[in-house]
């Protein structure tokens, strides 16, 4: 009979992680959507798109996708001036894994009741 003596490090029968199988990372792609309204904080935007974007770097995939909506598909100034023209509008935008809503600061009390009944759908 061999006894094969256990990792100190490793409780008995715990697999070791070099022999396990590496994820396949071109399995699904995700799209996620980001509607900006006016006066939109630009750092948030750019702070939830740059990881997705070294994520697809590290990846070597397009694994993220992200794309911009606003309501009417014209162009949103942030709050800094900088103008950004969305990719889509809300009644042409494509199916979505998730939707990020990049809003001003302070967040007003009120808004746009069209776009708040395209969220709720």
């Amino acid at each position: 009979m061999v006894m094969r003596k256990t990792h100190p490090d490793r409780a008995a029968g715990e697999k070791d992680i070099r022999s396990a199988k590496k994820p396949d990372l071109t399995e699904k792609q995700y799209r996620f959507g980001f509607l900006i309204v006016p006066n939109f904080t630009l750092i948030g935007f750019a702070s939830a798109t740059e990881p997705l974007r070294m994520a697809n770097m590290v990846a070597k995939s397009k694994r993220y996708q992200w794309l911009t909506i606003s309501a009417d598909g014209q162009a949103i100034r942030a709050s800094n001036g900088v103008q950004v023209l969305p990719d889509y509008s809300i009644e042409t935008a494509p199916p979505l894994d998730a939707l990020f809503v990049c809003g001003p600061n302070p967040i007003p009390l009120t808004g746009d009741q069209a776009l708040i009944a395209w969220l709720r759908k």
